[in-house]
């Protein structure tokens, strides 16, 4: 495992962990009872947020790789460096739109629905649901959890891919999944 995959592993992981006890606070104040407070529930989040970071990351990486944020555009400006010579700035960074707009779409038709299933699915693999059940949570919870979803990440994700470059994103997705996942930790799955 690279450096830079362990650093965002351990990072999603913190986050997930910052997440779920922020959530078992709010209902421990809500119910006014420490009884409430779920170890377990906190060790599924990690463990959830250890296997999802990497393959996470990846996505976010090939899609990158087929759909490049920026390209070059040639322009000619004169640029003064600070000795006051000018020089010829021959290429610039420009964002492209149609690149954006395709990893954008992609994240959040394939890389939602895959992120929620795995959510669901596992959650309850992990709580000790044999297959008939899991198959159960994932028609009962899929379809609610991805349209909630789709009230919070869209914004998220479009802001990330626009405004942050591509070796932070997970960091600025991973600290607006903190929102998302006190939201998921006060679920009842």
């Amino acid at each position: 495992m690279s450096s830079r995959l362990l650093a965002v592993t351990v990072q999603g992981a913190a986050i997930s962990a910052l997440s779920n006890t922020l959530a078992q606070g709010f209902t421990v104040y809500r119910e006014r009872s420490l009884s409430s407070i779920d170890p377990v529930s906190f060790l599924h989040f990690i463990i959830l947020a250890v296997i999802s970071t990497p393959l996470n990351y990846q996505w976010q990486l090939a899609l990158e790789n087929h759909f490049p944020s920026t390209f070059k555009k040639d322009t000619v400006a004169l640029k003064k460096k600070e000795d006051g010579t000018t020089v010829q700035d021959e290429s610039r960074e420009q964002l492209s739109i149609p690149n954006t707009l395709a990893k954008f779409i992609l994240d959040q038709t394939v890389g939602s629905a895959l992120n929620t299933l795995y959510f669901v699915a596992m959650i309850n693999v992990l709580k000790g649901a044999g297959w008939s059940q899991v198959l159960t949570a994932l028609q009962r919870d899929f379809w609610p959890m991805l349209v909630a979803g789709y009230k919070f990440w869209p914004l998220v994700t479009l802001g990330n891919l626009v405004l942050v470059p591509v070796e932070q994103r997970m960091l600025v997705g991973g600290l607006a999944g903190l929102a998302w996942g006190i939201y998921v930790s006060l679920l009842d799955l």
